[in-house]
């Protein structure tokens, strides 16, 4: 009989958005992969001054819309709403860690490292934490596994679901990959679309992200089943043609590029 796959968690909080406790339970609930560990982000965020407030001023119109959403075009079925997961992962390990922070990243200590390696972590899924940077991309037997909320041919960058109503773009892309040092160029093991929502950035969210939900669990089933040899050839093949992006980093609009787009 196989022995399950051994699932690490790095997280900034065990308070996580709904999609989230969904896919993670149906995790522990499967009958080939396991949560061993619990990575919890213990770096203390900066503290926002006056002029980095005066800045989010420049950002006005991009809230506006966020606040209009909510009101007006509240999820039915909202994935991101808040749920406590201290029950879920009851009785299962915790390491707090402090990375070494650098303006946009963060990169583990040698003694950090050395105890997630005692814990013979499969993959490690990152859903905490910034851009990673060092060896706990390769602290895991097949690696640090994230999704990007959006088509890394044509959208990288965020807000998630965002741009792609703005641009009107009919179809809004999913990946799940396995991290390396080049930010959103990681191997890609799952990509999905899904029809674009012309009229609301919310019920766009709520579509792709209630989607996305399955893919981690579909993507270790098939691990688990086929082995990682044949796993890995297939993700060796999905990644076999070179990609070139030649388009901007995405992020949230300033005011002027709000007023452009309207």
């Amino acid at each position: 009989m196989k022995n399950k796959l051994r699932i690490g968690l790095m997280m900034d909080s065990l308070i996580i958005p709904s999609w989230v406790h969904h896919m993670f339970n149906s995790i522990q609930n499967s009958e080939f992969a396991n949560i061993e560990l619990i990575v919890l982000n213990d770096s203390i965020q900066p503290k926002k001054n006056k002029i980095s407030k005066f800045a989010n001023y420049n950002y006005f119109l991009f809230k506006f819309l966020t606040l209009f959403e909510n009101f007006y075009f509240k999820s039915k079925s909202d994935p991101l709403k808040l749920e406590n997961s201290t029950n879920l992962f009851k009785n299962i390990p915790t390491l707090t860690v402090k990375p070494i922070q650098s303006k946009f990243s963060d990169k583990f200590s040698e003694n950090d490292i050395s105890k997630i390696k005692n814990y013979d972590i499969d993959v490690l899924f990152r859903l905490g934490f910034r851009i990673l940077r060092g060896d706990i991309l390769k602290s895991s037997k097949y690696g640090v596994w994230s999704f990007h909320h959006g088509d890394d041919d044509t959208n990288r960058g965020g807000p998630a679901g965002f741009w792609e109503v703005l641009l009107n773009q009919p179809t809004t892309g999913t990946i799940l990959q396995i991290l390396s040092e080049d930010l959103d160029g990681g191997k890609v093991i799952y990509k999905s679309f899904s029809s674009t929502n012309k009229f609301s950035i919310n019920r766009n969210r709520e579509n792709f992200y209630w989607k996305s939900s399955s893919f981690l669990i579909r993507s270790l089933k098939e691990l688990f089943d086929t082995g990682s040899e044949i796993f890995f050839k297939k993700v060796e093949s999905i990644n076999s043609l070179p990609n070139f992006y030649d388009s901007k980093m995405y992020s949230a609009p300033t005011n002027k590029q709000f007023f452009k787009l309207f």
